[in-house]
């Protein structure tokens, strides 16, 4: 890697929906864990990530668990409050500057999108974002006893209404049942669909976002999908 040095970056996904910004021409890798708030200074808040695993699947890159971030997104949580979070590795180019996000907390909630082919079939990347997003959620389920997942099935806008409903909970299920199969008990999961009306918080939604499922992590009880 020129000059030996990795960069980090953050691909948002607060209020800008689904799509992923990461400037300019880079080579990255996406990585879940939780975050730790380890302390408030000038009105920031700083966390530390663990990623559950010490180095990546693509360039063996050892990950130090020391590093703190700024977090970007509000938060009520005291020092030592454990979040869900996102980070992404740049391993190739020049982009954004490293940074945190959290994919919830108990006001805020955001996901990932993964997707299914026409057959219905998972990639190696979704299956590997799953396993990653498994490790997460057990890492989280002392600290939220209440902690449930959402996996919301979406589709393109090709079929009948009733056609795509169906079609998106046919997606949103076959991933439940690989959550299912790495560990995450079936009750503790939501499983919905929006049919071609995209799932809660993804407020995106272009063509490489159509047909696969939306999945976030809830710390509350009070949010019920199935009301929308």
């Amino acid at each position: 890697m020129s000059r030996n040095i990795l960069l980090f970056s953050l691909l948002l996904l607060p209020t800008l929906g689904c799509t992923q910004i990461v400037g300019g021409t880079c080579s990255y890798e996406t990585i879940y864990g939780t975050a730790q708030i380890v302390k408030q200074q000038d009105n920031h808040t700083f966390a530390q990530f663990n990623s559950g695993k010490r180095d990546f699947s693509s360039k063996r890159v050892s990950f130090s668990r020391n590093l703190q971030f700024i977090l970007k997104q509000s938060t009520a949580g005291e020092i030592g409050s454990i979040y869900p979070a996102k980070l992404s590795i740049i391993t190739e180019g020049s982009c954004t500057p490293y940074q945190l996000g959290l994919l919830a907390t108990e006001s805020y909630s955001a996901g990932r999108f993964l997707p299914v082919n026409n057959n219905g079939h998972l990639s190696s990347e979704t299956d590997q974002d799953i396993e990653q997003i498994t490790t997460t959620f057990k890492q989280l389920e002392k600290h939220w006893p209440q902690l449930k997942l959402s996996v919301c099935g979406q589709t393109a806008s090709k079929g009948t209404q009733e056609y795509n409903l169906h079609l998106g909970e046919r997606y949103a299920r076959r991933i439940a049942l690989k959550l299912e199969q790495d560990g995450i008990p079936a009750e503790l999961m939501r499983v919905t669909s929006s049919g071609e009306l995209p799932c809660p918080d993804c407020t995106a939604f272009s063509d490489e976002l159509q047909n696969g499922a939306w999945l976030s992590f809830q710390l509350t009880e009070n949010r019920k999908e199935d009301d929308r």
